[in-house]
């Protein structure tokens, strides 16, 4: 029983699903953040530039508007770990800068005092966001290191880049 309520209280809270808020209708400003004052809830609304949203319902908004509803939710909670899994798929360029920029805030920031563990497949983002690269090859990881670390890795640009052997053979 209370790991269905755990469950349902994530989902509900940190989950970048919205099916279950739509069904409520809950709009940003009926929203109340567990745990945050109304200051430390405005702190998070100027963050993620979405107080000109703050009256509409949820699933109204636009996805990448969603996303960024559900990152602050998560965030109210004060984690000390945000897990952030695939934050940016979906969204167009414009959304996926800002998204990036406010993830960047949010790790560099130490009022928020959180790390963030991001899942991601796009490498471009992986490189420009992370400080420390974990890299997994079916599921067995082949690298621990900074970014220009796992760049250079023979291991990990063989696991998603090929060899190149086998490009030269079909010239």
């Amino acid at each position: 029983m209370v790991f269905g309520a755990m469950w349902f209280k994530s989902r509900l809270v940190t989950d970048f699903d919205t099916r279950l808020v739509d069904l409520e209708e809950v709009d940003i400003q009926s929203v109340k953040f567990p745990d945050a004052d109304e200051e430390e809830e405005q702190r998070i609304i100027d963050l993620l530039e979405i107080q000109h949203i703050r009256s509409k319902p949820t699933g109204m908004l636009p996805y990448g508007l969603q996303k960024r509803v559900e990152l602050g939710r998560a965030l109210a909670l004060e984690p000390e770990l945000l897990i952030l899994d695939e934050p940016l798929a979906g969204l167009n360029l414009e959304e996926v800068e800002d998204m990036a920029r406010f993830i960047l805030d949010i790790n560099e920031e130490k009022r928020w005092k959180v790390t963030c563990l991001l899942v991601e497949h796009d490498m471009g983002v992986v490189m420009d966001l992370s400080d420390r690269v974990f890299v997994l090859n079916f599921g067995y990881m082949i690298m621990d290191g900074t970014p220009e670390e796992v760049q250079q890795n023979p291991d990990v640009v063989k696991a998603y880049l090929g060899e190149e052997d086998l490009y030269a053979s079909r010239k």
